[in-house]
């Protein structure tokens, strides 16, 4: 598991049974992965099923290392580019907050903007912003207020409203909010209509805010690869934003689009590799990774929601 997987299985120690650190025996990750694992009782290795929370899980080894306590509970989690902090939040009520945090569960601080509710949270390339949908939460989870996007600069506070969107309320709501690799715009996808009967589409629009411009038609769950110049994305049911596909096409919109990978239940929830080799996502009540190169896909865990903590480590909830 990477170093600093490692460093906050230490500090996730305290009150907690952790997963034991590989690498202490200074054998090279693939002849351990290649030996057989000891038996409970050699090692304090944990164990899937006593893992309640969510938890850090090295891809290559299998290695499942808990979450620190005070930030178990949330639902969708997003950590920062260098590994070192944590945003996540819960869904979906007139309760929901924001909270950042560093990866060990020290210096966590809550984000709860005028008593409004924030969803799909995501880092800035550098790490010193998150881009979000706020919105009133108390006006339901099936049909309510949609709300608009705003970028909030950590250091001092400053909050930068992008959009301000025609559609007020929709019966899926949820925008999806990401940042492009150079931080100057903000992919999304959008209803056409209230309706709970739809299509959505793919916009951009400046980091600064302004007129958001048409990327994609019938797509859901942007995302950019690394270069900027593709981006994968959830072909959405007629119901609602999740699908039975994740493709990719160029981030102009011109050219035709790849299948990736398809599923037989619902595609949920996508997220990309930092490197953009791998995108985990979920399917029915498992997280998945689909290699982009070859397209090839494997479950990797039971649960709800998956994001990388680096391009070998996923952070799961299994829910």
């Amino acid at each position: 598991m990477k170093h600093k997987v490692r460093a906050l299985a230490v500090a996730a120690a305290i009150g907690l049974v952790v997963a034991c650190t590989p690498g202490t025996d200074g054998k090279p990750a693939a002849t351990r992965a290649s030996e057989p694992r000891p038996s409970a009782q050699e090692s304090p290795t944990v164990a899937p099923e006593t893992i309640s929370g969510a938890f850090f899980l090295d891809l290559p080894t299998g290695e499942m290392t808990p979450l620190a306590e005070n930030l178990v509970g949330g639902y969708r989690y997003a950590p920062s580019p260098d590994g070192t902090r944590l945003a996540h939040g819960t869904c979906c009520s007139a309760a929901d907050v924001l909270t950042v945090a560093n990866i060990d569960g020290t210096d966590a601080r809550t984000l709860a903007p005028e008593g409004l509710n924030i969803y799909g949270h995501q880092w800035s390339p550098h790490g010193t912003k998150v881009v979000y949908q706020l919105r009133d939460g108390g006006a339901g989870e099936s049909t309510g207020d949609v709300g608009n996007l705003f970028v909030h600069d950590l250091s001092s506070g400053r909050r930068t409203q992008l959009t301000d969107l025609e559609l007020t309320r929709a019966a899926w709501w949820y925008l999806s909010p990401s940042f492009s690799p150079d931080g100057r715009n903000v992919i999304f996808h959008l209803p056409r209509t209230p309706s709970g009967t739809t299509k959505w589409d793919v916009w951009s629009v400046p980091v600064t805010g302004g007129e958001p411009t048409l990327v994609l038609r019938n797509a859901a769950f942007p995302m950019y690869f690394p270069d900027g110049k593709e981006v994968a994305f959830v072909v959405p049911t007629s119901s609602n934003f999740e699908g039975y596909s994740i493709g990719t096409a160029r981030a102009d919109g011109e050219g035709s689009r790849r299948t990736l990978v398809e599923s037989g239940s619902s595609i949920w929830l996508p997220t990309m590799s930092p490197d953009g080799t791998g995108i985990a996502y979920r399917d029915g009540s498992s997280i998945y990774v689909v290699e982009v190169p070859t397209g090839e896909s494997s479950k990797v865990a039971d649960g709800e929601t998956a994001a990388w903590l680096d391009d070998d480590t996923l952070l799961v909830n299994p829910g």
